[in-house]
């Protein structure tokens, strides 16, 4: 049968179960729609490959799949559920996730930077689950306020949420994306320097890094390190130091300060060495300063 386009999809269902209701986003992989499971009326979101990368690009079915395979090993409260996948009736790989309500970080910067404390109850979950990932041997490489959402859960809570697992690195090796020449893995702005000269190097302090330009872009409303074209912006990555928090945010506490700068270091080995290290060092510059959050590794035992 023909390959429907994501409009002729909608009123359709796939798995044989998935009502696809509307388009609600889509970006270089594939189509996202909103829908319900067609026997308990359960909402969810369906993400649909591009039909022309199915049909041609065996790499990026790999990665769809690998995204769903990676979150629903990790099994984290702040990493979106993948609750199903397959492939539709004409043969283009789909995954069935939880449905959201909220908006992207990127979205949400659209508005203005975030206050410390704030920016702090975004992120601190995110890096909690990244920490998990690690401990399972993945690293995500493609952190960015893109695949941050800030969810709102049917009480009103606040849960941020981290997406798009379709790039990250087993760090056993499995690693189909680094081993080919020429090829740049992950968005420029976040990329670590090692990420960017020499990918099959990279370990959780690439993760590390990727955080501390979120806090940066969160706190500022800037990038630390921009230019027209992504070899320009690899460049200042490798190359320059970032305009200074205490000049670009001078109202950030100076301790939070010098933990983003750390995790912004060239060298990997003078960042924290991982996630934990990471989020105490931040909680401890928060307590120091008095900006009050909650460390979300409590609050999940308390829950």
């Amino acid at each position: 049968m023909p390959v429907l386009l994501p409009r002729e999809r909608i009123g359709t269902v796939v798995g044989g179960r998935y009502r696809i209701d509307k388009i609600i986003g889509s970006g270089g992989m594939g189509s996202v729609f909103a829908g319900a499971h067609t026997w308990t009326e359960r909402q969810v979101a369906v993400k649909i490959l591009h039909p022309d990368l199915a049909a041609v690009d065996e790499a990026s079915v790999k990665r769809f799949f690998r995204e769903a395979k990676a979150s629903a090993r990790l099994k984290h409260p702040n990493v979106v559920d993948i609750l199903d996948m397959g492939e539709t009736r004409d043969g283009v790989p789909f995954i069935v996730l939880e449905l959201l309500d909220g908006e992207s970080l990127a979205a949400r910067l659209e508005n203005g930077a975030l206050d410390p404390d704030e920016a702090l109850r975004v992120l601190l979950p995110v890096m909690d689950a990244l920490e998990r990932a690690h401990e399972l041997g993945m690293v995500h490489r493609d952190i960015k306020p893109d695949n941050i959402f800030i969810a709102v859960d049917g009480s009103g809570r606040t849960v941020p949420k981290l997406l798009d697992f379709g790039i990250t690195k087993l760090v056993d090796g499995q690693d189909s994306f680094a081993t080919a020449t020429g090829v740049l893995v992950g968005t420029p702005f976040y990329m670590s320097p090692e990420q960017a000269v020499a990918p099959k190097t990279v370990d959780a302090r690439t993760d590390v890094w990727a955080i501390g330009v979120v806090f940066y872009e969160a706190l500022t409303g800037v990038l630390p390190f921009e230019a027209d074209l992504p070899i320009s912006v690899i460049g200042k990555v490798i190359a320059d130091d970032p305009v200074h928090l205490s000049e670009a945010a001078p109202w950030v506490p100076e301790p939070i300060i010098a933990c983003i700068h750390r995790a912004l270091a060239k060298d990997k080995a003078e960042r924290p060495a991982g996630m934990v290290g990471f989020m105490d060092e931040l909680l401890a510059a928060a307590h120091s300063s008095d900006v009050a959050v909650a460390d979300p590794r409590e609050v999940q035992h308390e829950g």
